[in-house]
């Protein structure tokens, strides 16, 4: 059976580790030797390397990883690893392919990045920096169209989508969600269970379905809190002025 890990590292970055009968694989690894101790801890043998984007904080591993082990895979977009050499695998969304006996499918999410994608096996989505839990990745180079239709990729997924982000900006993220829906009570109750401690990653899709303002820009209040500030009431105008509303927001 599957096992879902993760090593937190450099404050708030979650890098995830699977496991399957003494072997792992390794998801964003921004510290190598987090996951060599990690691995060494734990007599696991490493398989593969998937990458969902090229920020430093989720690749700076990779060269101290495959120092130890070198015949390990490593699966990244196909703008990432163009012209490397080795046991380097350039994906893109829709391609499918088997580790550790699972069957994984690659998501095209750009918008945090030009080159992001996602992997998902059964209901498991490692999504990177696109979706946090109440919030989402800050956009690169004005790519608000790019990234509201990754995240509206994401809505469509089956209910029941566990969410592995790549950091934890909950407790902030649920102060903007209220600060756009102060009557949301699904956002009040979970900022009610961080006080306890009691919320935590994974999230689901279940539950961003009700607290993540960036996946409720048709609903009505959603649109209200943005009404001075968005180009239209139209869902993608309403994400692009969210979007540049949290980046200014500091609660």
């Amino acid at each position: 059976m599957f096992e879902i890990d993760k090593i937190t590292v450099l404050d708030d970055n979650f890098i995830w580790i699977l496991r399957y009968a003494k072997k792992a694989i390794v998801i964003d690894p921004g510290d190598g030797v987090a996951v060599v101790n990690y691995l060494a801890k734990n007599d696991l043998e490493l398989a593969a390397i998937f990458i969902t984007h090229s920020h430093m904080d989720h690749v700076a591993g990779v060269p101290i990883i495959l120092g130890c082990y070198p015949n390990s895979r490593v699966y990244a977009s196909f703008l990432l690893l163009d012209g490397m050499r080795g046991n380097f695998y350039s994906v893109v969304g829709g391609d499918e392919f088997c580790e550790l006996d699972c069957l994984f499918k690659v998501i095209d999410l750009p918008g945090h990045t030009a080159e992001h994608i996602g992997f998902m096996f059964k209901n498991n989505l490692f999504c990177g920096d696109v979706l946090f839990s109440a919030g989402c990745g800050r956009v690169a180079n004005q790519q608000f169209t790019e990234m509201y239709s990754s995240l509206m990729k994401i809505k469509r997924l089956p209910i029941n989508t566990q969410i592995y982000c790549a950091h934890d900006y909950t407790e902030h993220n649920l102060k903007f969600a209220h600060a756009v829906e102060p009557e949301n009570k699904a956002v009040i109750a979970c900022i009610n269970s961080i006080k306890k401690q009691l919320y935590m990653i994974p999230t689901t899709l279940n539950l961003e379905l009700q607290i993540n303002p960036f996946l409720r820009c048709s609903h009505e209040a959603v649109i209200l809190s943005v009404k001075n500030k968005a180009e239209s009431d139209r869902p993608e105008d309403v994400f692009k002025a969210l979007r540049q509303w949290k980046d200014n927001f500091h609660g």
